[in-house]
């Protein structure tokens, strides 16, 4: 698999691959080799080489800092490093090289960067497909009950058919017999004890919900999809605080189970979701601004609500940047915090959702941060020791779900851990979870060593948790109709995600 910069033609790319084998010689320690114009800076990956070509006029070590990250890039989308694998997650590679090479020029971009732009996963999508999800299972019940109700006329309608043609059979026999005078055979005649019994024993009364479904290609009413992807699951796994459908009056589908309490959805539900997105250097002091991005976001599925006003309660909000809705009257906001329409005649809209604030803090400030990481990496021999440990500055604060991912080349030997551990050989990664981080568990460690191993290798980890508490002093205080000033019935979800935490 190649990826060119400059215009090359294939028979040009293919005679400088092939002179490269015979150029690397064996036993030799060097990582690049030159010829009169063209240098190889190459890095064996298992049985294979990635190889960077390039003239002698280029920074060798630009190229080799490039070379590095390539090669960290290479096992993350494609774990077996066999040929046949490597073909296959052809375009993934490419796509990952793109990132971190523009025009044969390299961006100044972080491992965990380049994935995170890969995955392009969107919240509003996940929100979008949930709704579309509920929807379905809205109409599945509501097939079933009406095929329930069908079945049910028709069983009723074959009843009262068989046990009026039974009614005219018996009184039938009952006149022939007595006009027959007793003179010929006694006609058999069915009382309606016997009648009951052998209507009650045929097969096609049984109630209907009993009978299985029909199979065929055709339309299947309450048909469970078995392929499809569930996105509350993956947002609770994800450490998302997440409102979960409630369960459906038809029964056929169990809900998923939330981490937290369920939240029923009212006709006003309000969302306030926060990312939160930090470098640290291994030390524990900040390599990069910490921001915090945040949003308030409502949605209404009421027409007779939709005119109304949001009451909310801010703390020292001081380092924030708010930004209002064009819509959405300011001078009420910045005065007394209350989130109004600013023509008062006019409502919000229904049926999806609508962001009505956003907030960003930027600042370099260590103190902001409620957890800190630091890590502590040493070489003794072949061998690599991690010492890393969290602490919780603010006392108040919360954090669920708490996964360390540390890259290792092989399984460590681990001494001590606070929570639980585990070693991902497919993804070659180190990954430490710890439940609940509080007042009352707020510092752990986790100490381990690995064979044959640089701790540079140990780098960078990758660090995922959830709060139900936003960094913003910010909260929903009260929901009034902005006609009759009277209060409203709402529901909310308030959480707090990371997007990118890394320590370098």
């Amino acid at each position: 698999m190649a990826r060119q910069f400059v215009e090359m033609s294939r028979i040009r790319i293919e005679g400088l691959l092939a002179a490269f084998p015979k150029l690397v010689g064996t036993g030799k320690q060097h990582t690049f080799v030159e010829t009169e114009a063209i240098r190889y800076v190459y890095q064996p990956i298992e049985n294979m080489y990635l190889l960077l070509i390039t003239n002698k006029s280029s920074n060798i070590m630009e190229d080799l800092d490039t070379l590095r990250i390539l090669a960290k890039i290479v096992p993350e989308f494609c774990p077996i490093l066999e040929e046949d694998q490597v073909q296959e997650n052809a375009f993934e590679l490419v796509f990952a090289f793109d990132e971190v090479l523009a025009n044969g020029y390299r961006d100044n971009v972080t491992l965990s960067q380049v994935k995170t732009s890969l995955e392009m996963e969107s919240y509003e999508e996940k929100v979008h497909n949930m709704i579309l999800e509920s929807k379905r299972k809205e109409a599945q019940e509501m097939a079933q009950q009406k095929a329930r109700e069908i079945d049910k006329t028709k069983a009723e309608m074959k009843k009262a058919k068989d046990g009026f043609g039974g009614g005219m059979s018996g009184m039938g026999g009952g006149g022939m017999g007595s006009s027959g005078g007793g003179g010929g055979p006694p006609v058999a005649t069915r009382d309606a004890s016997s009648f009951e019994e052998s209507y009650s024993s045929r097969p096609v009364q049984a109630p209907a919900p009993s009978r299985p479904p029909m199979k065929g290609k055709g339309m299947q009413l309450g048909k469970k999809s078995g392929g499809g992807v569930d996105y509350l699951k993956e947002m609770q796994d994800a450490g998302e605080v997440v409102d979960m459908p409630m369960p459906s009056r038809g029964g056929a589908a169990a809900p998923v189970q939330p981490a937290g309490p369920v939240v029923k959805e009212e006709p006003v539900h309000l969302v306030i979701d926060e990312k939160l997105s930090v470098m640290l250097e291994r030390e524990g002091g900040l390599a990069s601004d910490l921001e915090v991005k945040g949003d308030l976001s409502l949605k209404l599925s009421d027409p007779n609500q939709v005119h109304i006003r949001v009451h909310l309660q801010q703390g020292q909000t001081s380092q924030f940047q708010f930004k209002t809705h064009p819509n959405i009257n300011k001078d009420g906001f910045n005065k007394e915090s209350i989130l109004g329409h600013k023509d008062p005649s006019r409502g919000f809209p229904t049926g999806s959702a609508l962001g009505i604030l956003k907030w960003r803090m930027q600042t370099k400030d260590e103190g902001a941060l409620p957890i800190t990481f630091s890590a502590w990496p040493s070489q003794n021999g072949n061998q690599a020791s991690m010492n890393i440990e969290y602490e919780l500055q603010n006392m108040s604060f919360e954090a669920r779900n708490l996964l360390v991912s540390i890259p290792s080349p092989d399984a460590p030997s681990v001494q001590q851990a606070s929570g639980n551990h585990r070693f991902d050989s497919r993804r070659s990664c180190i990954e430490w979870k710890v439940d609940l981080i509080d007042s009352e568990n707020s510092s752990g460690s986790m100490e381990f060593t690995v064979e044959n191993c640089n701790p540079d290798s140990l780098f960078p980890i990758q660090i995922n948790f959830s709060s139900t508490r936003p960094f913003c002093e910010i909260a929903i205080e009260e929901v009034f109709n902005a006609q009759s000033n009277q209060p409203i019935k709402y529901s909310k979800v308030v959480g707090m995600s990371v997007e990118n935490f890394v320590i370098e």
